[in-house]
């Protein structure tokens, strides 16, 4: 019984890890600058030729690209999205002021990412 206890507290351990890492990695993939993509209009034809030709339908080639400017721009969702968090994966006593003072378990809420390593949490 206590080996089967310590293998799944190793296996919740391995598992909160992981759901920390991925939180960190929405939360990255979120604040990344988002690219300026403008959709381009290509229209197509279809024409019904004439029953003497012996084909039911011709489609012509698209046109020229050009930027669509008269489409409604997309409203934002009305929802905020959650803020990205993380869990501490074990007990962590503050050195600084400007450090947190954290237990294991608990939910710290990622403010801002500071490095490749760090985020600024509360």
């Amino acid at each position: 019984v206590s080996f089967m206890k310590s293998h799944h507290e190793a296996a919740l351990r391995v598992l909160d890890e992981t759901y920390s890492n991925l939180q960190c990695a929405a939360f990255e993939a979120q604040n990344k600058p988002k690219p300026d993509v403008k959709p381009v209009a290509r229209i197509s034809s279809v024409h019904k030729p004439p029953p003497s030709s012996g084909t039911s339908f011709h489609i012509s080639a698209p046109v020229e690209a050009r930027p669509m400017n008269n489409l409604p721009k997309p409203t934002p969702p009305s929802k905020p999205s959650p803020k990205p968090s993380c869990k501490a994966l074990f007990d962590f006593e503050a050195e600084a002021d400007t450090e947190l003072d954290l237990q294991e378990g608990e939910i710290i809420t990622l403010i801002q990412q500071i490095d490749s390593n760090w985020f600024e949490g509360e």
